[in-house]
C-alpha cells in the first residue's frame, strides 16, 4: 500500500517491472539473467550457472524467476507442466544432495503447481534410494504453494532469473549522482564524442596490502512512474564500460582501449549492472553512456569487499563551432592546390594538453554515399 501511495495509485504499479520493484523495496541492485542467451546457455551446460545460484542462495540474495513471454515470441514449454507464463516465482532454496540439483520455488499466487519430476507427490520422493534426499531436505507434503524442481527442468520451464543483491554492512559503498547534459552526452563507445561522457576513477584504496577487490557496479536512471519526475521518457542505450588504465591512470581517457574489463548494457531498462575483480595495483575508469545526444540523470553505485577509491574525473572543456563549406571556401582535400581555401581554426592552450577534435557533418547526403562525401 505504501509503495502504491509513493506512485499515487495502484494503477501506476500494475504490471510493473519485477527488477524495479525489488530494487525499490530493498535498495539493492537487481540483475537480470536470460537463460536463452548464448553465454548463459554455455554456463548452464558447464555448471557455472548452478554454482552461481548456490553462492547467491548462500549469500542471502533475493532470487526470483519467470517464464517471460510476449505474444509475438510464442515461447512456451512444450507441455503444460503447471508453470504459468509471465508469473513471477520466488526461489526459497538451492540445494545439492548427492547428484541431485534441486531448487525450492514458491508460487505467490497459490494457483496451479509444478507437475513434473520432484513436484509434490511425485514418485521421486517415494523411491527408496531417495530417502536420503527426503531426510536432507526435510520434505513434507504441504499445500503451501511451494514445490521442488530439478535444475534441468528449471532452466527449461523458466527463461529469466532476477538476482537482488543485498550486500553486508561491512562492504565499502559509494554513490554518485550525475547526468548527461549538453556536451557530456557523448554517446556509446562507438561514437567519436564518447570521451565527453563523465568518467570515474576506480582503484583499490590500500594497494600495498596486495589484496584485490571484488566490485559490483550499478548504473540506474530515474523512475519514470514517480509523480515528481518531469522527464516522461527514459534514455535508451543505458550502459557503462570499465577500462583498465595504463600508467598512473590520472588523466581522462580519450578513446576506448583494448583493456575493457567489464561492460553493461546498452538497454532501455532502469538499471544495468556488472561485477569485476580489481587488481591490487590496477587503475580503472568507469564510463556511463546512453544514446548520443540524449539527456537524463543517473545514479552510479559501487560496492566492494575491500575499501576502494572512487572519484569523478574533472570534466573536459568543450567548445563547439558551426561552420560550412561554400563557394570560395571549399578547397577540398590536402592533395588539392585549393586546400588553403578551407575554413581554418586556431587552437591555443596555456600548458601541454590532450585535445580531441571531432568533425561532424550536419547535412549528410541522402543519396548513396560516394568518396567525395567524406569529411576530414
Amino acid at each position: 500500500k505504501a509503495y502504491a501511495k509513493l506512485h499515487r495509485n495502484y494503477a501506476a504499479i500494475s504490471a510493473s517491472s519485477v527488477a524495479e520493484s525489488l530494487g525499490d523495496l530493498t535498495g539493492g541492485p537487481v540483475q537480470r539473467i536470460y537463460f536463452r542467451k548464448p553465454q548463459t546457455e554455455e554456463e548452464i551446460r558447464n555448471g557455472k550457472l548452478w554454482s552461481r545460484l548456490m553462492r547467491y542462495n548462500k549469500w542471502g540474495y533475493l532470487l526470483a524467476c519467470q517464464m517471460s513471454v510476449h505474444r509475438e515470441e510464442e515461447e512456451a514449454p512444450s507441455k503444460d507442466w503447471g508453470i504459468l507464463e509471465n508469473y513471477v516465482y520466488s526461489i526459497l532454496a538451492v540445494r545439492q544432495v548427492n547428484d541431485y540439483r534441486l531448487i525450492h520455488i514458491r508460487n505467490p499466487w497459490g494457483i496451479k503447481q509444478w507437475q513434473g519430476p520432484w513436484s509434490d507427490s511425485a514418485r521421486e520422493w517415494e523411491l527408496k534410494e531417495n530417502q536420503g534426499v527426503v531426510d536432507a531436505l526435510g520434505y513434507v507434503i504441504r499445500d503451501d504453494g511451494t514445490f521442488w524442481m530439478a535444475f534441468n527442468d528449471f532452466v527449461k520451464q523458466f527463461n529469466k532469473l532476477y538476482v537482488n543483491r543485498l550486500f553486508p554492512h561491512t562492504y565499502d559503498a559509494h554513490i554518485q549522482t550525475d547526468g548527461w547534459a549538453g556536451p557530456t552526452a557523448g554517446g556509446p563507445p562507438n561514437q567519436p564524442t564518447r570521451c565527453a561522457n563523465s568518467q570515474y576513477r576506480l582503484s583499490v584504496k590500500n594497494p600495498k596490502e596486495g589484496k584485490g577487490a571484488k566490485v559490483f557496479i550499478s548504473l540506474m536512471q530515474r523512475d519514470n512512474r514517480a509523480p515528481s519526475i518531469a522527464i516522461a521518457e527514459r534514455v535508451t542505450g543505458l550502459g557503462f564500460v570499465v577500462m583498465q588504465c595504463k600508467g598512473a591512470g590520472k588523466s581522462r581517457l580519450w578513446s576506448v582501449s583494448d583493456e575493457v574489463v567489464a561492460t553493461a548494457g546498452p538497454a532501455k531498462s532502469r538499471e544495468v549492472c556488472s561485477s569485476i575483480r580489481l587488481e591490487p595495483t590496477g587503475r580503472y575508469m568507469v564510463v556511463p553512456h546512453c544514446d548520443r545526444g540524449l539527456e537524463g540523470e543517473y545514479v552510479l553505485r559501487v560496492w566492494s569487499d575491500v575499501p576502494v577509491e572512487f572519484e569523478r574525473v574533472k570534466p573536459a572543456c568543450h567548445i563547439a563551432i558551426e561552420g560550412e563549406w561554400k563557394s570560395g571556401c571549399a578547397g577540398g582535400r590536402r592533395a588539392r592546390t585549393t586546400w588553403c581555401q578551407n575554413p581554418q581554426y586556431k587552437i591555443r592552450v596555456d600548458r601541454r594538453s590532450m585535445v580531441q577534435v571531432v568533425l561532424r557533418r550536419l547535412d549528410p547526403p541522402q543519396m548513396k554515399f560516394r568518396q567525395e562525401h567524406a569529411v576530414g
